[in-house]
């Protein structure tokens, strides 16, 4: 009986102890189990590791395959003497390579791209790599969810959307842009929509990250027959390869009636409306920059135009109403549309949203729409670029390479923009174009700037001489039987002349540079000092006296004297040219001096 108690007792036990060990093992387990979970899923886990492995080796190969492209444009801009920023921008294009952004910043325009989905940014005058944005932007963009937009509604007629261009969503295979305003009160060309006309799905050309690309050759887009007493359009839209003198129409329907929003051919951003039979024009107050977005209305209710650039509202006061375009034409983004189709040339644009509306929007309003736009688009607003910390007292003209217009470097620029405030910009005539911030002048190149007369003077500029052996060349002047100017005498010697008490004066004496050297020359007179300064060093002669006027426009790249007869032409290239009705001091020539020293790394 005790035996069996006892056998009892330890089977008992020995249950016990199993249990425990059970529960024990079964907790062992969860214990590596959420250890095994935490190594394989955990901040440093190995699949956290193993994913941002896979995603630094995605980035790497974008930034080589960037790198590698720049490589190539390096070699093209030391070997091909017609680079420029179209070469470089049509190089992107074709390796796939899409510039979303370009801010120009004080001596440089700096490039946001996109390489394979990553983003970095990358000097375009220097072709480097400066940046990794360390971000892969999204397959879609969240606002993508957003059917259709919040933009004031009442009046809306036409209301086109990159993100959603089908009402369904963004489809890149869309033959028709989806008109998405309310269309109860139309019912014309099937509600408005838009057709792509000619647009076929490539690099250069048809719908990529919400928007609609048109290359410049025959696309565009053909819209319906609007007109209204009073009327506003909407564009949010982008240049890709504007060059001034030429023109960009982002939409239009102008036929000797009508509208437009574009770009005219002085660079600035216009917004045209045609009222009562003669067409007036609202400018914007800056040049366009290539590669920007911008939110652009242009309004007319009877009285006033409208003419906004992200939100900056113009107007001009014009009595009457929107004349009707003849021949029912019909609106068109990217071309000027005729009864026939479309005349002149095409634009290559970017366009990301269109609106039109049968009245004119208030103020409020259109601040409203370009609020969403800039959200929407990711919209960022100019920035005024740092004075250059030149002296200012009694400046007169301010030409500068690394600046030739007040917005920053355009290689395509064909004037030269006066920064001074004095609005002597001046066009070249022959044009050589641009070469590394320099104006180029191969002896027949010339530009004038303005009847300028001092009794004092001073002339500063910054050239790189290659005057032939013996010839002299005229880097600015206006000498006439009279007048001042600074010469170059080849190929070693840059110095200035004025006309003193009856006779013309050399100030050079002593002076030589290296042929295709840059030299900072600085050319005074007082009416006691004439003075001449190279590279730091001065030479000056007693001339007290009085400086007789001239009767020819101060000019750049030669001697206006010898006109028509092709003679004393400069040779080289001009970094910047400032002019003052003073002589400066001494310490303000320095400090002039040093500027354009660090600048120009002379």
């Amino acid at each position: 009986m005790n035996k069996a108690n006892n056998l009892k007792l330890g089977m008992s036990a020995n249950k016990g102890i199993t249990l425990i060990a059970l529960i024990i093992t079964i907790i062992v387990l969860f214990i590596l189990a959420e250890i095994a979970m935490i190594t394989l899923t955990g901040e440093n886990g190995i699949l956290n590791r193993t994913n941002e492995a896979k995603v630094k080796n995605e980035k790497e190969q974008a930034r080589e395959k960037l790198q590698l492209i720049l490589n190539d444009l390096i070699i093209e801009k030391k070997t091909n003497n017609n680079y420029d920023d179209e070469v470089y921008t049509e190089k992107l294009k074709r390796e796939g390579i899409e510039i979303i952004e370009t801010n120009i910043e004080v001596e440089k325009t700096i490039d946001t791209v996109k390489v394979d989905g990553w983003k970095f940014q990358i000097d375009r005058d220097n072709l480097k790599i400066i940046k990794d944005l360390n971000e892969k932007e999204p397959e879609q963009s969240e606002e993508a969810e957003d059917a259709i937009p919040s933009y004031v509604s009442e009046g809306l007629i036409v209301l086109y959307d990159g993100i959603n261009n089908t009402g369904e969503g963004h489809s890149d295979t869309a033959t028709t842009w989806k008109n998405l305003a309310p269309i109860s009160e139309q019912n014309v060309e099937e509600a408005n929509n838009g057709w792509l006309m000619n647009i076929q799905q490539g690099q250069t050309s048809g719908w990529k990250n919400n928007c609609l690309t048109l290359d410049g050759i025959d696309d565009w887009v053909k819209m319906s027959p609007l007109s209204y007493q009073n009327m506003t359009i909407e564009i949010v839209a982008k240049s890709l390869s504007y060059k001034e003198g030429n023109q960009n129409l982002y939409i239009a329907n102008l036929q000797r009636g009508g509208m437009m929003i574009g770009v005219a051919t002085n660079a600035y951003l216009v917004g045209e409306v045609n009222v009562s039979g003669t067409y007036y024009d609202v400018f914007s107050e800056k040049e366009v920059i290539n590669n920007k977005i911008y939110s652009l209305s242009t309004g007319y209710n009877g009285e006033n135009i409208y003419f906004s650039v992200d939100g900056d509202i113009k107007k001009n006061n014009v009595t009457g109403v929107v004349k009707e375009p003849d021949d029912n034409t019909v609106f068109a983004l990217g071309v000027n549309p005729d009864s026939n189709g479309y005349e002149g040339i095409t634009s290559n644009i970017e366009i990301y949203s269109v609106r039109i509306y049968n009245r004119c929007l208030t103020e409020e309003e259109i601040q409203k729409n370009c609020e969403i736009d800039k959200k929407r688009y990711h919209i960022k607003q100019s920035e005024e670029l740092p004075p250059l910390g030149y002296v200012t007292n009694g400046l007169q003209v301010l030409y500068d390479g690394k600046r030739n217009t007040p917005y920053g470097y355009n290689k395509g620029a064909t004037r030269w923009r006066d920064l001074s405030g004095n609005q002597r910009d001046t066009s070249v005539i022959n044009t050589a174009g641009w070469d590394n911030h320099a104006l180029v002048f191969k002896g027949g190149q010339f530009a004038q700037i303005a009847n300028m007369n001092y009794s004092n003077i001073t002339m500063e500029a910054v050239v790189e001489s290659n005057q032939p052996q013996g010839t002299t060349g005229y880097i600015i002047s206006n000498i006439e039987s009279g007048g001042y100017g600074i010469f170059s005498w080849g190929p070693f010697v840059n110095g200035g002349i004025i006309h003193v008490n009856g006779g013309y004066q050399n100030c050079v004496e002593g002076v030589t540079n290296q042929s295709g050297a840059k030299c900072a020359v600085s050319v005074s007179y007082d009416g006691n000092k004439f003075v001449s300064i190279q590279n730091g060093s001065k030479f000056e002669k007693n001339l007290p006296g009085t400086m007789k006027m001239s009767s020819v426009p101060l000019s750049l790249g030669y001697n206006p004297e010898k006109y028509g007869g092709g003679l004393e032409y400069f040779y080289g290239k001009i970094y910047a040219i400032r002019v003052y009705n003073r002589a400066l001091t001494q310490e303000e020539k320095n400090t002039n001096y040093e500027i354009d020293r660090q600048r120009f790394e002379i």
